[in-house]
């Protein structure tokens, strides 16, 4: 048998279980109304959670720099003309509204996350991890070659068993989970957590990737909505593509980590620097998010009537407290066969399935956004109906 006969064998085992993946090809601009596969549809799907991607000033901003200094970087940040004024600009901002000390800007979140485990952590190290964490922190934990333990989501009592077994004799243990969960849309219980692991001596590292410029009274993310200043213990991640709208990713801690990143981080060294269209981009939508909180109002209320108009239809979405609302389904079949229900009534929301989601924990990802409007809304609502 050939290597592609292999390969079509594979295919044809995931098309089986209902767990092939397709690319759609969007021909529209990024907002709640896309054109989608030929079809004209309202979407439910985008992490765009303040419309900042379409912010005639985000734009501007980007198309001022792409004048300026051109398509791409050109080079990686410590090659050249790699590190503009642009990426330092935005660091700064950075550490600035996340309240911390200093940052640093890589080409994608996904290099963030890679770039950040990858150095932080090594042989001697153990590695704690929710088991709900994205696949690029599973991706670095296990590039880095430490230890790698894993609790149940949002289980703290087992994570405190966890640290008291695994750190004994390790260098340096690191417990890793996220603001804003991705799929289930909860939120990481940021004091306990910090007390946690202040008392087993660990580090704390918070993907913010869906929760900058959502949680907190002005969209600063986790340290805002729990009213906490950073601790010594603590370094953030995140992404510049979800509710900032553009491309790109950081990591935030003490000046000491930056500097080690800048010297030890194969993601951050060996990468071409994010396009300066891309830095102006997200820097004017940090800046708009203070000065335009209206975004972030209305993210709120139309969260809010999506959330109350699901539970009155009996739809369950867990243990959501954010833009992200996961309509719960079971199996795959299920999960398809309601994407598919609503895409025939002029909806787009995905069915989450293997390996992003456990086989039994199947479901729709409803994400909302400011977007959005309450007929939208409504519109949706009425087309799910009550939950059979």
């Amino acid at each position: 048998m050939s290597w592609t006969e292999e390969l079509e064998l594979d295919l044809e085992e995931t098309q089986s279980k209902g767990l092939r993946r397709s690319l759609r090809v969007c021909a529209h601009p990024e907002g709640p109304r896309i054109r989608l596969d030929g079809r004209e549809l309202v979407q439910f799907a985008s992490n765009n959670y303040l419309g900042l991607s379409a912010h005639p000033q985000v734009l501007a901003a980007a198309k001022a720099a792409l004048d300026e200094y051109g398509a791409g970087a050109g080079a990686s940040r410590l090659v050249g003309g790699g590190s503009l004024m642009i990426h330092a600009a935005l660091e700064r901002e950075l550490a600035r509204f996340k309240g911390m000390p200093s940052a640093l800007v890589f080409a994608t979140g996904s290099l963030a996350n890679l770039g950040l485990l990858g150095t932080l952590a090594g042989p001697e190290d153990v590695v704690v991890l929710d088991k709900a964490c994205h696949a690029t922190l599973y991706d670095g934990a296990r590039l880095s070659g430490a230890g790698l333990a894993r609790f149940p989501h949002q289980d703290l009592a087992r994570l405190d068993a966890l640290l008291a077994e695994k750190s004994k004799g390790a260098r340096r243990t690191i417990v890793v989970v996220e603001g804003v969960y991705s799929m289930d849309g909860d939120i990481a219980p940021l004091p306990e957590l910090l007390e946690l692991t202040a008392r087993h001596r660990a580090l704390l590292v918070v993907d913010e990737a869906h929760s900058t410029g959502v949680l907190g009274a002005g969209g600063h993310g986790i340290l805002e909505h729990y009213g906490l200043a950073a601790p010594e213990n603590l370094i953030l991640s995140g992404t510049l593509s979800k509710a900032l709208g553009s491309l790109g990713g950081y990591v935030a801690g003490p000046q000491v980590l930056v500097d080690t990143l800048v010297n030890h981080s194969r993601a951050f060294i060996y990468a071409t620097a994010l396009p300066a269209s891309c830095a102006a981009a997200a820097l004017e939508a940090l800046r708009l998010i203070e000065k335009e909180p209206g975004h972030l109002q209305r993210l709120r209320v139309v969260r809010k009537a999506l959330a109350e108009g699901l539970t009155g239809l009996g739809w369950d979405f867990g243990r959501s407290q954010s833009p992200i609302l996961p309509i719960l389904v079971g199996r795959a079949a299920a999960a398809l066969a309601l994407e598919q229900r609503l895409l025939g009534q002029g909806f787009y929301v995905p069915a989450m399935r293997p390996p992003t989601v456990p086989a039994a924990a199947c479901r729709l990802r409803l994400s909302v956004g400011a977007a959005h409007d309450l007929g939208q809304v409504e519109a949706l609502l009425a087309v799910l109906g009550k939950k059979p």
